[in-house]
């Protein structure tokens, strides 16, 4: 009798170890970097709302390509902190940072110049 009390009591233990490890693998797999996962929703083509001959592609490398026209700009981007911020080659430790807004299931992005006494605003859409 008391070796099926003990094969009684480790199967009850088994089974507990069994649930507690799938729980803490479900908990587990929902966490990602979610600067990644922010990251991601900037990659794509946007236009300016106001003035629609600027135009900014963002790359999932962290890269970004600005068109006015016929002057490209070739920059780098980081997510971080809730801004989104902008690095010249000639600047890189001085960005342009911009507190930003998704909306319309990710297709339009409201930027907020961080250090603006004008509240510097403007809208993108994106197109691609």
């Amino acid at each position: 009798m008391l070796l099926f009390d003990m094969l009684g009591k480790m199967k009850k233990r088994l089974i507990i170890t069994g649930i507690l490890l799938t729980l803490l693998t479900a908990i587990l797999s929902g966490c990602t970097d979610s600067s990644v996962d922010e990251k991601s929703r900037f990659v794509g083509t946007w236009r300016m709302e106001l003035v629609p001959i600027y135009v900014y592609t963002f790359y999932a490398n962290g890269t970004v390509t600005t068109r006015e026209v016929n002057v490209t700009y070739n920059l780098t981007y980081k997510v971080e902190d809730g801004k989104l911020s902008f690095y010249m080659p000639e600047y890189p430790d001085e960005p342009l940072s911009y507190y930003y807004f998704f909306s319309d299931n990710d297709t339009r992005l409201n930027l907020s110049l961080v250090y603006s006494p004008e509240n510097v605003t403007f809208d993108l859409i994106k197109i691609e």
